[in-house]
């Protein structure tokens, strides 16, 4: 745009503002001269108002503005802010003060009195309440004056007319007033200073709101017009302008007037208050006696009294009796401000005369009214409990607190006062130490009035009892009942009716005089809702007497059941009762055997069958219409006038109108047949007769005809559960030809059951016969459908289970709500029974509490018979588990003797989700309906004798989770339908007979955690698909013939944590991905064909607790990364040894790494080929290490001193290698040793003291070294030794006396070396010996007698030494012993005759020494001698005949002695011979040849 066009555009705008401005002045002078034609108009209205001038008097006696909310109204325009605001604040005090009106006149009352100070106080607020608060005042004046309107409009111009000002003004009176008159109400209805001040604070604050409002204003906290106007409002006065005449006044005249009425009316209502006139009359007490049972007496109506004096408060005084003057007053003294009860009145009540105080003090209290919500408390500060109080109006004093009149009646009971009470027929009544009366009847004096009493009417027993008239009064509270004996001083006569009815009019009180236990009963307490003016229809109670109180209490802990009602008959509302006839004089005339006043009582259980009332409601005639039911001796009896068919010829006990439905039918069943015998005579009846209970009671005592013959029947009615009866016949004759048959039967003849109990057939002479005992009826109901009745009262288990559930107690009763507990609980009782459980696993306790069983509710969910725990059972499994319809689980195992197949009825247990059958001795195939149960989720059925294929059909439960079925005879295939068991984590089919390769479907189980195919028959190799299962921690395939090679995919298995292919043929190398099985724990390879190394990737297995790969064909070096597996505890790479097809032959040296691993438990190198040293240093840091096998390999060097250091070491073989040097000191640190092996070595130097530290060592194997010198004594302190073996070795000296201690020794092989000296005495300590071996030493001296003591030595080898002297008679003590070798010694001496007592000896080499004498005879004693051995000896006597009975001897030789001929003939009886050798003795060359040629030893 360029300047011109600019310029031009500022010209145009300058022109239009200057056209505007004109516009605006135009405007401006049009609206001055309407404001001067307004302020004419004004000063027009002005003039008039005001005497018809306007005083224009400058002087400087001006008034402000009036400063309030209320000023906004006429000086702003409508809607604006300023309005608003006063519009607002004028509402909210109306509203306030409308709320504080409504509120005093709904909810408050002026007080009845106040206090001097408060009176005081309420004159000086409502002085203040006109003097400070002028609202009012000023609206007036306003209204009349019209002061400042010219000003006003001159100033506010438009805002300001004459009717807003006149409008704000009125309003501003109006509230002002208003405000007068609450702050009024206020003050007059406070009754103490405190509420009086706040109230009046109250007030004045919402009068002041239109000033405060205003100020806020001014302050600009009500917006800036709002504060612009107030501050204009605050600079704006004008001179005062009053009216002429009176009106000048008129506004101090109406104001003045105001407080003189609101004073007038202040004092009348004082006048008021000081009169006490407002006060109520009358009030009625209802004290509670649950604490103090004298209160009662107490209750009732009290009357006002005035007292005279300011500040004076009333007294309440009790009018109904003379006989006591309990009072209420007010106590303002000693610091106690609250109203009292005093029992007696007393001008000392507020010194502590008094009985009862209000827990809540009030100084300003004048009306007993304030307490009656109050709690009441005794003078020892407890509450009293229930406290009524209310006003009476004089109008209804009468008819509340006056006499009850017998015709009139009370408010309550407006109909005529019964004159009898009598005690309703159904109710016990009164019992204890009197037969008290169910009658009671008015008490009347001379007058024939009614003696009344607590305005009550008192009652006496219509008879005299034992102890006096028994009398019902009325005790202020409750009914009482008493015997007039208690009541009356102990002078006075009980009989005396005149006694009675002085006691009730005489002025004395003598209800707090009485002796303990006067009184017997109590009502419950009566009120307005029971109070009929007598006692009908009250709960009665015992009495009961507390030490130091005068008043019984009401024992509610001990109800009566007595209840009255009216016993005068009428025709509207209290008829006879049971068709009783209401006379004219009020009296019945009782029918059906009843009595009574209203024929109330019922002629029950006299043993008299009353028909009329063989009702429910009336027990069926109180019991007598049933035998379980009468009680009495005439039951029953001759009640019978039909029965089994025929009219009877006379009356018989029986029970034919039994209709009690709680009874049972049971029905006896009898089929008769007469025929006269030769002979035979007519007689007239035979009688048939049935007694239960010993006889107590007789359902049926009938006399038959016999002449009435076929089937005849009669059902009676019984107990639930009838037992101990017998059925007898007598009267039969026997030549009378009468044959009876009969059927006891469970039911009646018209019912659809009936249960066979017993029977018996052709009886034809008198004869008793005991009944079963009835079932249950309510159990066999429950139970219909459930058990088959055919098995009832048969003693099958069925029959047993239901028998038990009959007679437990009586827990059910009702059968019909407990089905499926009662229907679950006779299935695990016949479970129980049939299985042949011990009879303590049941008990009446609830069988969800059964230590085998677990319920959801009362539901049976879960059933365990575990029979490792709970001992094996027997039997069977009854098919009643099928009715544990909910069972979810179901564990039946460790129970060898629970026989038979598994149930096809399985299937029907649709809930179950565990079935667990697990060893036990179930045989058969597996059931097919189990595969129907889809909500399997677990089947274990291991250790079993369970046969057949796995069908197809396993698939279908798709619910499983776990499937166990190993040790069994299953054979077949793996079915590929195993692979839909998605839900499937363990399979476990290990030990049976299955063939066949495993499915490839195997690899769909994804969820699949154990896998069990272990000792089957399963071929060729594992499925590649099984690296599918990611989730798989345990995969036995052990013992099969799977081959070919581990895929290299094995790796995919990352769960692993178990891993054993033992006992296989598989084949190829260990394939280096094993060495991602990072959790793989336990690792079993050994009995394969693996060749090459162990991969050096298995040192990745960090969680490896197990390796284990003996007997398979690898080689090479361990290596080195071994020693990472930081959690291995077992490290198996040895071979067997025995011959097999494959053998690990790993060399190398042990890697010293070994020592990294700190877990390690057991170290098995054994039968391979190792070299280097025999242990690495690093050995000593193994501190788990327990059990270190190295033997048959080619390890040399010393044993380092730092096996000393692994003091967990068990066992230690190291035999069978090249090992040189000396054994360690250090050895004897290794305190947990108990096997040591290092035999077959180059071991010298000697055996080290140190060795005697191994206390828990219990073998020894030092053999085939070369150790030297001398045993050390040391060894003696291996006490717990078992083997010693030191053969082999070059030890010399002696053998150690402390050998004796080792008493634990069973084994002791120390031939093959130079021992010399004796063997000591004391080896004979050594009593767990079984072997002793010291051949071939340089021993000598004699063998000692205490040999004698070793009892468990079955080898005694001490040949080729230089021992001498007699073989000791103490051998023959060696009952154990099979092999004694002494030979190639210098024994001497004959034999005793006490080695034959060695009867279990096999072999005696006695040989190469200097024996003489003769065999001892009783060598025909060793019965079991194989090798007898007496070459080069001296014995010179002939072979005793005895020797013929060594049977079984095989080896005889006795060449080289001097044995006399002849030959004994009995030796030929030695058929058993292998060598026979005689020479060199004194025998006949042809006897010889004989003997050796019958022995056919040619």
């Amino acid at each position: 745009m360029d300047i011109e066009e600019r310029l031009e555009e500022l010209k145009r705008s300058f022109k239009d503002d200057i056209a505007n401005l004109v516009a605006k002045n135009a405007e401006l002078e049009a609206r001055n001269q309407e404001s001067d034609k307004k302020i004419s108009e004004l000063r027009q209205l002005v003039e008039g108002k005001n005497g018809g001038r306007i005083d224009n008097d400058e002087s400087d006696d001006k008034i402000w503005m009036n400063t309030n909310a209320y000023t906004f109204l006429y000086t702003s325009p409508m809607c604006s802010g300023p309005f608003i605001a006063g519009v607002t604040t004028c509402l909210l005090q109306y509203i306030v003060f409308s709320l504080f009106l409504l509120d005093l006149l709904n909810t408050t009352s002026i007080p009845p009195g106040v206090a001097a100070l408060v009176r005081v106080c309420q004159a000086i607020a409502i002085l203040i309440a006109f003097v400070v608060e002028s609202d009012m005042l000023l609206a007036l004046r306003a209204i009349f004056y019209c002061e400042g309107f010219v000003e006003m409009i001159v100033d506010f111009d438009d805002d300001f007319n004459p009717r807003k000002f006149y409008f704000g003004n009125t309003l501003m009176g109006m509230q002002g007033l208003l405000g007068k008159f609450v702050a009024f109400l206020l003050i007059i209805f406070a009754d103490n200073v405190f509420d009086l001040l706040l109230n009046f604070t109250a007030v004045m604050f919402v009068s002041e709101l239109d000033e405060i409002v205003f100020l806020l204003s001014a302050n600009g906290y009500v917006g800036k017009k709002a504060e612009f106007l107030a501050k204009k409002i605050q600079r704006t006065k004008f001179p005062q302008r009053p009216p002429k005449g009176i009106m000048r006044y008129m506004h101090l005249f109406l104001y003045g007037l105001t407080m003189v009425v609101a004073f007038i009316a202040f004092a009348i209502i004082a006048r008021q208050q000081d009169s006490q006139e407002s006060l109520a009359d009358f009030v009625k007490v209802q004290f509670g006696d649950e604490v103090d049972p004298t209160l009662g007496l107490f209750s009732g109506c009290y009357e006002k009294q005035l007292n005279d004096g300011w500040n004076a408060r009333v007294r309440y005084v009790q009018t109904q009796t003379d006989r006591g003057k309990g009072n209420f007053e007010y106590c303002l003294d000693d610091g106690l401000q609250t109203w009292v009860f005093a029992k007696v009145q007393s001008e000392t009540a507020c010194t502590g005369n008094f009985a009862l105080q209000s827990a809540e003090e009030r100084s300003t209290s004048f009306d007993l009214l304030d307490a009656k919500g109050d709690q009441w408390l005794l003078g020892t500060g407890n509450p009293i409990g229930e406290f009524q109080l209310g006003e009476i109006d004089p109008s209804r004093f009468e008819i509340e607190c006056g006499n009850i009149s017998v015709e009139g009646g009370t408010a309550n009971a407006p109909e005529e006062l019964c004159p009898i009470m009598t005690i309703d027929a159904d109710a016990v009544g009164f019992s204890g130490s009197r037969d008290w009366s169910r009658t009671f009847v008015l008490l009347e004096n001379v007058n024939t009035e009614a003696v009344q009493y607590y305005q009550r009417p008192v009652f006496i027993g219509d008879f005299p009892g034992t102890e006096g008239y028994e009398v019902l009064f009325f005790a202020g509270r409750r009914w009482a009942l008493a015997s007039a004996k208690q009541l009356l001083a102990e002078d006075g006569d009980p009989f005396n009716r005149d006694e009675v009815i002085s006691l009730f009019q005489t002025s004395t009180f003598w209800l707090l005089e009485l002796s303990a236990e006067a009184l017997s009963y109590l009502s419950e307490d009566v009120n307005q809702g029971n109070d009929r003016g007598t006692p009908l229809g009250l709960q009665w109670y015992n009495a009961r007497h507390a030490d130091g109180v005068a008043f019984p209490f009401a024992d509610i802990s001990r109800p009566v059941d007595a209840s009255f009602r009216c016993g005068k008959c009428n025709g509207r509302n209290n008829p006879c009762l049971y068709e009783g006839i209401c006379q004219d004089d009020g009296t019945c005339n009782c029918r059906h055997g009843a009595s009574g006043k209203l024929c109330e009582i019922k002629p029950l259980g006299d043993g008299v069958c009353n028909p009329f009332f063989n009702t429910a409601p009336d027990e069926y005639d109180g019991g007598d219409c049933c035998v379980a039911t009468c009680s009495k001796t005439s039951c029953g009896v001759g009640a019978m006038d039909f029965a089994f068919s025929q009219s009877l010829t006379r009356n018989g006990t029986g029970f034919q109108h039994c209709t009690d439905p709680s009874m049972v039918p049971l029905t006896i069943l009898l089929d008769t047949e007469i025929e006269l015998v030769q002979g035979g005579t007519f007689f007239e009846s035979y009688t048939v007769e049935v007694m239960c209970e010993g006889g107590a009671r007789a359902p049926l005592r009938v006399a038959l005809d016999p002449y009435i013959e076929g089937k005849l029947n009669e059902t009676l009615y019984v107990d639930d559960k009838t037992g101990s009866c017998l059925l007898s016949f007598t009267g039969i004759q026997s030549f009378s030809g009468l044959s009876i048959s009969y059927q006891i039967v469970d039911g009646s003849d018209s019912s659809a059951e009936m249960l066979l109990m017993n029977e018996t057939k052709n009886i034809s002479v008198d004869g008793r016969f005991t009944l079963p005992t009835l079932y249950s009826r309510c159990l066999k109901e429950t139970l219909v459908g459930v058990i088959d009745p055919n098995h009832l009262y048969t003693g099958s288990y069925q029959d047993e289970a239901f028998a038990w559930l009959s007679n437990e107690a009586p827990m059910y009763p009702d059968c019909s709500s407990n089905q499926d507990y009662l229907i679950q609980r006779f299935a695990m009782v016949a479970l129980n029974t049939a299985e042949e459980a011990p009879k303590s696993w049941i008990s009446s306790s609830d069988h969800c509490l059964w230590s085998r069983v677990t319920c959801d509710g009362s539901r049976v969910v879960e059933l365990t018979y575990d029979g490792n725990t709970n001992g094996g059972l027997g039997g069977s499994l009854a098919n009643e588990f099928t009715l544990l319809r909910h069972l979810e689980r179901l564990e039946i195992f460790g129970n060898n003797f629970i026989l038979g197949t598994i149930p096809a009825e399985i299937s029907e247990l649709t809930a179950l989700t565990a079935l667990i059958f697990q060893a036990n001795q179930r045989t058969g195939t597996i059931p097919s309906g189990i595969f129907e149960l889809t909500a399997l989720e677990e089947i274990s059925m291991a250790g079993n004798a369970l046969s057949g294929t796995l069908t197809p059909a396993l698939g279908y439960l798709n619910s499983l989770s776990v499937l166990t079925l190993y040790r069994n005879f299953i054979v077949g295939t793996i079915p590929s339908e195993v692979g839909k068991l998605s839900f499937l984590q363990s399979l476990d089919l290990g030990i049976n007979g299955l063939v066949g390769t495993i499915p490839s479907e195997i690899g769909r189980l994804t969820s699949l955690t154990v896998l069990g195919l272990n000792i089957n028959g399963l071929s060729e190799s594992i499925p590649s698909q099984i690296s599918s299962l990611t989730s798989l921690q345990t995969l036995y395939l052990f013992s099969n013939f799977l081959t070919g090679a581990l895929s290299s995919e094995i790796g995919s298995l990352s769960s692993l944590t178990d891993l054993w292919l033992y006992n296989n043929t598989l084949s190829g190398t260990v394939c280096t991905e094993i060495g991602k099985l990072t959790d793989l724990e336990q690792l079993f390879m050994d009995n394969n064909a693996f060749t090459g190394t162990i991969p050096s990737e298995v040192g990745n297995m960090s969680s490896l607790i197990w390796l284990s790969l003996p007997d398979n064909a690898l080689s090479g070096n361990l290596p080195s990364e071994i020693g990472e597996l930081s959690a291995l505890t077992a490290l198996w790479l040895h071979d067997n040894g025995f011959s097999g097809t494959y053998k690990n032959a790993f060399t190398g040296t042990i890697p010293s790494e070994v020592g990294k691993l700190s877990a390690l438990k057991q170290l098995y190198l054994q039968n391979n080929a190792l070299s280097g040293t025999v242990l690495p240093s690093e050995i000593g840091n193994l501190s788990s290490l327990e059990e270190m096998v190295l033997f048959q390999n080619a390890l040399s060097g010393t044993i380092c001193s730092e096996v000393g250091k692994v003091l967990s070491l068990k066992i230690l073989q190291l035999n069978t290698n090249s090992i040189t040097g000396s054994i360690p000191s250090e050895i004897g640190n290794l305190s947990a040793l108990s096997f040591l092996s290092i035999y077959d070595n180059a071991i010298s130097g000697t055996i080290c003291s140190e060795i005697g530290r191994l206390s828990n060592l219990t073998s020894l194997f030092l053999n085939t070294n070369a150790i030297k010198e001398t045993i050390p004594s040391e060894i003696g302190s291996l006490k717990a030794l078992a083997f010693l073996s030191l053969y082999d070795n070059a030890f010399s000296g002696t053998l150690p006396s402390e050998v004796g201690t080792m008493t634990a020794l069973r084994d002791f092989w120390s031939y093959n070396n130079a021992l010399s000296g004796t063997l000591p005495s004391q080896v004979g300590t050594m009593t767990s010996l079984r072997t002793l071996h010291l051949n071939n030493n340089v021993l000598s001296g004699t063998l000692c007698s205490e040999i004698g003591s070793l009892s468990s030595l079955s080898e005694l080898f001490l040949h080729n030494n230089a021992m001498s002297g007699a073989v000791p008679s103490e051998v023959g003590s060696l009952s154990a012993l099979t092999a004694l070798y002494l030979y190639n010694n210098t024994f001497s001496g004959t034999l005793s005759s006490l080695i034959g007592n060695l009867k279990n000896l096999i072999a005696l080499g006695l040989h190469e020494n200097a024996i003489n004498g003769s065999l001892p005879t009783t060598i025909g004693l060793l019965d079991d001698l194989v090798y007898l051995n007496v070459r080069d000896n001296l014995l010179n006597e002939t072979v005793p005949s005895e020797i013929g009975l060594l049977t079984n001897l095989q080896f005889l030789i006795m060449d080289g002695n001097n044995l006399e001929s002849p030959l004994p003939s009995e030796i030929l009886q030695l058929t058993n011979l292998n060598q026979l050798a005689l020479s060199g003795n004194r025998f006949s060359e042809e006897e010889v040849n004989d003997a050796m040629a019958a022995l056919g030893l040619f």
